[in-house]
């Protein structure tokens, strides 16, 4: 089963991690601060959600694709909210075909 490391953005450039199930090609919505963190949770995420409605815009994307998305992130929750995945319904509209600078998947 295949499992992937992605990437949010903040608007401040604050980069956090998540896990994506790459059968699913769907985030699991846990956020980490670091690299490492995530690792050390491997295949340990949870479905969480928002609870407290301050998720602001990020820029999203996963080590194997080579381009990026929009969604929204709360750091409070540490929880990705929308743009679980880049084929889901308004995120196709968002999807750019290019690895962003700032990746740390170059």
């Amino acid at each position: 089963m295949a499992h992937w490391t992605g990437a949010i953005k903040f608007s401040d450039d604050e980069v956090w991690y998540f896990q994506m199930n790459g059968v699913t090609d769907t985030a699991i919505p846990q956020l980490y601060k670091s690299f490492e963190e995530c690792e050390i949770n491997w295949r340990q995420g949870k479905w969480i959600e928002c609870t407290c409605n301050r998720a602001e815009p990020v820029a999203i994307t996963v080590a194997p694709l080579k381009g990026w998305w929009e969604g929204t992130a709360c750091r409070f929750c540490k929880a990705l909210v929308t743009g679980l995945s880049n084929e889901s319904p308004g995120t196709i509209d968002t999807y750019h075909n290019e690895l962003p600078s700032w990746s740390p998947f170059q």
